[in-house]
C-alpha cells in the first residue's frame, strides 16, 4: 500500500483532500530566486490539483496519478475545466523542457508518486499535530 493510500485509510478522505489543497497552496507561494517559468509550472500543478480535487476528491488525485500525458495537450473544442488545467500543465512542462534544453519529459503522469507522498505527508503533519497534545496528556 502506498503512503497516499495509507493516509486515506488512516486520516480519512476528507482530511487528505484538505491536505491536497494545502499542498497546492504551498506550491503557489513564490520562492526567492525561483525562475518565472518554474513558478508558472508550480501554479499549473496547483491549479490542476485544486480542479481535480474539487471535481472528484481523492479519486481526482488518483486520476492525476494515472493520467498519462504523451505530449503538449491543447484544449479540445469541448474541453472541460479539468482538461484545460491538464493542457496548461503540459504546456508548462514543454516550456521548461525547451528552456532547459532537456530531452522531452513526456510521456509522464500529471502527478508523480512523490507528489502523492508529499500530499500524504501534509495530511500526517496536519493530523499528527492535533493528536500530540492528547497523547502527551494521557502519558502524564
Amino acid at each position: 500500500m502506498s503512503k497516499f493510500e495509507l493516509a486515506v485509510a488512516r486520516y480519512g478522505w476528507q482530511k487528505v483532500e484538505a491536505a491536497a489543497f494545502t499542498w497546492a497552496g504551498r506550491l503557489r507561494r513564490p520562492e526567492q530566486g525561483c525562475p518565472a517559468l518554474v513558478g508558472a509550472w508550480r501554479r499549473a500543478v496547483a491549479d490542476v490539483v485544486d480542479d481535480f480535487v474539487a471535481a472528484d476528491g481523492v479519486y481526482g488525485l488518483r486520476d492525476l496519478a494515472k493520467r498519462i500525458v504523451h505530449g503538449v495537450e491543447g484544449p479540445a473544442t469541448r474541453a472541460n475545466v479539468l482538461d484545460d488545467a491538464v493542457a496548461r500543465w503540459s504546456r508548462c512542462v514543454e516550456a521548461l523542457d525547451t528552456h532547459s534544453g532537456a530531452p522531452s519529459s513526456f510521456p509522464q503522469t500529471v502527478l508523480s508518486a512523490s507528489d502523492l507522498d508529499a500530499i500524504a505527508a501534509v495530511a500526517a503533519e496536519r493530523c499528527g499535530t492535533r493528536r500530540e497534545p492528547r497523547l502527551a496528556a494521557s502519558r502524564a
